[in-house]
């Protein structure tokens, strides 16, 4: 399964497209966070259990943004509201204009691997 997520959390997190997508398949088959960690390390890239956590709530948030998204153009929509440059803006992610720089969404690594608690 190829999906959009997989270049955008790789970018963040420094790591290959190809170790994200492989978290991704292992979670999705069931196998657990110390698992992955542990005994799957030639499919990661030798990953530990915060990156492979992190890799799970990255794509986990993506996911329920994509979610959101499609139900607030959906309700839009049916309300008959929907213009194509708020469309374009919903799709986009924008509210008000603010988008958060790159050097803020590498932060979302950056706090996960320099986490204590």
């Amino acid at each position: 399964m190829k999906e959009p997520y997989f270049e955008k959390i790789a970018s963040e997190c420094s790591l290959r497209p190809v170790q994200v997508k492989a978290v991704s398949d292992l979670l999705e088959d069931g196998a657990t966070i110390p698992f992955i960690a542990r005994y799957r390390k030639e499919a990661t890239g030798s990953l530990d259990e915060v990156m492979v956590t992190t890799i799970r709530d990255r794509l986990s948030r993506l996911r329920e943004l994509d979610e959101r998204r499609m139900a607030i153009l959906t309700s839009l929509e049916e309300q008959n509201v929907l213009s194509d440059e708020l469309r374009t803006r919903v799709e986009a992610g924008v509210c008000g204009g603010n988008t958060a720089t790159k050097d803020q969404r590498s932060q979302v690594c950056t706090n996960w691997t320099n986490y204590d608690g």
